[in-house]
């Protein structure tokens, strides 16, 4: 199983609950610094979770995250696709970059 969003919130606790139940969970983040964090709370919980990482708005990205998945499992059985972002504010006050960023990560392309 693939759970994208996994640096913090819903993502987070979604892969390390379905971990403790022994199923075999890959979960992704976008930044190292999170990633690091990720295996070493699950290594201290005594947690089998891959966490390896991808970035849901670069399809180079997602192939290279895709094929280690399928490497570490064999091939993926389900995918919770849990990765999003929100800016905040007055639309008139938002960037069109923002508005990109945000568009690309919740929607795909």
């Amino acid at each position: 199983m693939l759970i994208t969003g996994c640096s913090s919130g819903l993502g987070r606790a979604t892969a390390l609950h379905l971990a403790t139940t022994g199923r075999r969970v890959i979960a992704t983040v976008r930044h190292p610094h999170a990633q690091q964090a990720l295996r070493d709370e699950a290594r201290e919980a005594g947690l089998d979770l891959h966490v390896i990482r991808m970035d849901i708005r670069d399809p180079g990205s997602v192939a290279r995250g895709l094929d280690e998945a399928g490497r570490l499992t064999g091939g993926l059985d389900a995918l919770v696709n849990n990765a999003g972002v929100e800016t905040a504010g007055p639309m008139e006050h938002t960037s069109e970059e923002d508005l990109i960023w945000q568009l690309e990560t919740n929607v795909c392309r």
